[in-house]
């Protein structure tokens, strides 16, 4: 037993050295964090050295921060009194109140220690921490700002942000070489607040982002550990835009927006909106993930308040900024205590005017519509009867209150939605001051004294003396037809969406427009562009995918806002055709046949087809460019095939492969030169395999001393036990060890091979055979992490061991042990008390 629990030990202090060496870096959250500081020379609590800072001052939150900010200020307390020297700093959030402290992380020293509590409870020098990349993916921003504003109210502030991009994501396990680190002035403020932009370039947002900050402020420095982020795991996007609301036809609120920006990614948004009427206030909080929120049941004489907020929808992200707040109003909000309705008598068609103390609304939408003659339309209504909906069944619709409408021109859209629709409208007769037709629904027959308004017109509204540029003169709200002949394409060459309308011929005033695009699909994730120029008929967005089909809608109503949308127009759509060159010809490799000692040898060429994204949007056929002294420049045709074998029978010889599409070819393409002389060149001084798992290997090498212009490496690999091809990938030349993620099979024997590619030909490789045992080669910079799997793999399975034979240890003891029930000696023995053997 005691072997065992040694044993444990003994591997679990080996685990704890080992991870310590990794030196890792604090992983930046969305949800933001703290860093405190305490000063180098700070041994005791410095808590007791500030008169009126209690040991937990630093639980500060809300009005907490104005009271302890009051007793700092009261003891005379300054930033001033901190040591220049460089302080003590950690990280903590509200997940957890552990602190590890890391200082000296650019020069690779460690300092690890646990604060049971943040370092504001002694001494309040902390700043609240977030970091973000930018909605527009080309800035990472950190902000911070001080816990207690006031420390730093008398002294100018400086930081400094200090990072830097690691080539591989596995590089982020080990801290940065010193002078490793590019360093950018952050903007700092008397109130201690800083911020820092850091440009990524777009190829970089997969990367590991190393970075560490220092503060100066009235002669104290502040250095945070090490953090790292990947830039794309924390994109805060801009706030949604144009938040709008309107009924459907069903009386149910949509609340729509668009994003302002294209995501790499899809988003989710967080919707609240709050209901306000006389009798109830209802807050509700939703997540979708398309950019609209069919809300529930509009209810009339109620007030909406909405505002929205966007995150990544798959993965890790930052929450944008909330929207403007929308407000909506229904109709129905009344303020007499007392509502008036009609009671209509079929008999005597006679019209009284009642009071009732029970408060009733009605709701319609449109409440007016202007038409032209021969056309059909409808209104909506919800009737409310104090706190409760009257059914649709219930609903019975008159027009002036003297004609009812026949039962065969409405129906009940839903069981509180009652539709009525005119078919073939005549224009409306005026009847004295009145210009329209009053569209009432009633329950029964009572009706409310509101009603909708219908406006039949024989010809265009400016010839009849109706003001459209000044509604106000006849009080009518439109809803326009929507845009006709909407198109859409990917243009060549520029690869943008474009999309061209018509303007509808009703109305004629001046219009806005809104398209919305997205995938084809069965639920397409919209999003949702503004027309800024009003006379223009067309638009051109930037799309991050070129080779799909995009779906497109365009609506419009008017320019001063007043009306309705019209409804979406018919959706166009895109067609999958070439819109550019392929950006970059493929990335290629070659298998040399042939003695080596041989002047003449074949070499077959092996290159991946092209993704769509590259081809931009098909590559119709691949062509291998030669060149050598001799013979100058020739092309020959591959067609569709991904490898052409030719022969090798100069000093040197390039080729390049280009992709061509009905565009043309590609701009951007990769060359590889065969040379006699460079094929001697040996600069890889040592190489080694180390097995992590059956799909990882950890490839390391060293260089031998030397300033070489490399511009990248090939590593090689293939099964020597079975007849494979080789696989092969194309790395940095300043990477030093890489992941290869494949299907090895620990039984089996592997080569390795690195070849050094320099811009005169392909190098010397250096090749291994099998895997590298851990004391072999330089296990410093890969042995590590094949021992530390072991470690843990051996921890675990030791205490398994060690709680089973517990297990069976204490079977086998009480097995031994009689039970006083059943043996009769036994009985009136106490077993829980200690007796002597003699």
């Amino acid at each position: 037993m005691a072997c065992w629990t040694f044993c444990v030990a003994l591997l679990h202090c080996e685990f704890l050295y080992v991870m310590a060496a990794f030196n890792p870096a604090y992983p930046v959250t969305p949800w933001g964090f703290t860093l405190s500081c305490l000063p180098a020379n700070k041994t005791e609590d410095p808590a007791s050295s500030v008169p009126g800072v209690s040991s937990n001052a630093s639980s500060l939150s809300g009005g907490t921060e104005a009271a302890a900010e009051g007793r700092l200020n009261s003891s005379g307390f300054h930033v001033a009194h901190l040591s220049p020297a460089a302080s003590h700093c950690c990280f903590w959030s509200e997940q957890g109140t552990s602190c590890p402290v890391r200082v000296g992380v650019a020069e690779g020293e460690t300092l690890v220690s646990t604060v049971e509590s943040p370092v504001s409870q002694q001494l309040g020098v902390d700043w609240n921490l977030q970091c973000w990349m930018q909605g527009d993916l080309k800035l990472f921003i950190c902000s911070g700002e001080p816990l207690l504003k006031s420390l730093f109210q008398n002294y100018d502030l400086q930081a400094q942000l200090f990072h830097v991009l690691a080539e591989a994501a596995e590089d982020a396990h080990l801290a940065p070489q010193k002078g490793g680190f590019e360093s950018v002035q952050c903007n700092g403020s008397r109130e201690g607040r800083w911020e820092c932009r850091v440009p990524v370039p777009t190829a970089k947002l997969n990367s590991t982002l190393l970075m560490y900050v220092k503060i100066t402020a009235a002669g104290g420095t502040f250095q945070s550990p090490l953090m790292s982020a990947r830039p794309i795991n924390v994109v805060k996007p801009d706030p949604p835009l144009d938040l709008h609301m309107e009924i459907t036809e069903d009386g149910n609120l949509n609340i729509s927006w668009y994003s302002p920006t294209l995501a790499p990614f899809p988003l989710q948004y967080q919707v609240k909106y709050s209901e306000n009427s006389s009798t109830v206030l209802r807050e509700v909080d939703e997540t979708v993930s398309a950019p609209a929120l069919l809300a529930d049941s509009v209810l009339p004489g109620c007030s909406y308040e909405a505002r929205v907020r966007s995150r990544r929808l798959d993965g890790p992200g930052v929450w944008s900024d909330w929207s403007a707040p929308r407000v909506f109003t229904t109709q129905g909000i009344q303020n007499p205590t007392q509502s008036l309705v009609w009671v209509v008598h079929m008999q005597s068609l006679k019209l009284c005017k009642a009071a009732t103390e029970q408060r009733k609304y009605v709701m319609y939408f449109p409440p007016k519509i202007l038409t032209s003659a021969g056309s059909n339309v409808s209104f909506h209504c919800v009737y409310k009867n104090e706190t409760m909906i009257v059914s649709s069944e219930e609903i019975v619709w008159w027009v002036n209150l003297a004609e009812e409408i026949p039962p065969s021109q409405y129906y009940a859209v839903s069981d509180r939605v009652s539709k009525v629709t005119f078919l073939d409208v005549k224009a409306t007769k005026p009847r004295g001051v009145f210009t329209y037709d009053a569209v009432y629904c009633c329950q029964g027959h009572h009706c409310h004294h509101r009603y909708a308004e219908l406006y039949v017109i024989d010809g265009p509204p400016t010839q009849r003396g109706h003001s459209w540029e000044a509604p106000g003169s006849c009080g009518i709200t439109v809803k326009p037809l929507p845009p006709a002949n909407v198109k859409a394409e990917i243009t060549a060459n520029i690869g943008l969406l474009k999309i061209s309308w018509e303007k509808p011929i009703f109305p004629e005033n001046k219009l806005q427009f809104q398209i919305r695009y997205g995938l084809r699909g069965q639920e397409t994730q919209w999003k949702t562009h503004e027309v800024a120029d009003i006379k223009t008929r067309s638009a051109s967005v930037p799309v991050r995918d070129l080779c799909v089909v995009h779906a497109v809608q365009v609506r419009c109503r008017r320019l001063d806002a007043l009306g309705y949308w019209s409804d979406w127009s018919s959706a166009a759509y895109t067609a999958v055709t070439d819109v550019k060159v392929p950006a970059r010809g493929p990335e290629f490799w070659r298998r040399v046949n042939g003695d080596a000692t041989k002047r003449e040898r074949n070499v077959t060429l092996l290159w991946r087809p092209l993704m769509k994204s590259d081809s931009l949007c098909s590559v119709r056929r691949y062509v291998v460019k030669h060149q050598t002294a001799r013979d100058g420049t020739w092309s020959e045709d591959a067609g569709d095939r991904t490898q052409l074998t030719f022969l090798w029978a100069e000093p040197a010889h390039t080729v390049t492969v280009l992709a061509i599409n009905s565009i043309g070819a590609s701009l951007a393409n990769f060359n590889l030169t065969f040379s006699w002389p460079v094929s001697e060149v040996n600069v890889v001084q040592s190489l080694g395999a180390y097995p992590l798992n059956s799909s990882c290997v950890i490839l390391s090498w060293i260089l031998s001393p030397g300033d070489y212009s490399l511009m990248h490496f090939i590593i090689e690999w293939k099964n020597l036990d079975e007849d494979d091809e080789i696989k092969w990938l194309r790395i940095p030349s300043s990477v030093k060890k890489y992941y290869i993620h494949d299907y090895f099979i620990p039984i089996e024997k592997y080569q390795f091979s690195l070849y050094p590619i320099f811009s005169e030909g392909v190098g010397k490789p250096k090749t291994i055979n099998g895997f590298t045992k851990a004391d072999e080669g330089h296990p410093n910079d890969a042995g590590l992490y094949v021992i530390v799997p072991i470690i843990i793999s051996s921890s675990v399975l030791l205490l398994g061991t060690l709680l089973i034979s517990r297990q069976r240890m204490k079977k086998l003891f009480w097995e031994d042990v009689p039970n006083p029930k059943n043996c009769s000696w036994a009985q009136g023995l106490n077993f829980q008390k200690r007796t002597d053997i003699l």
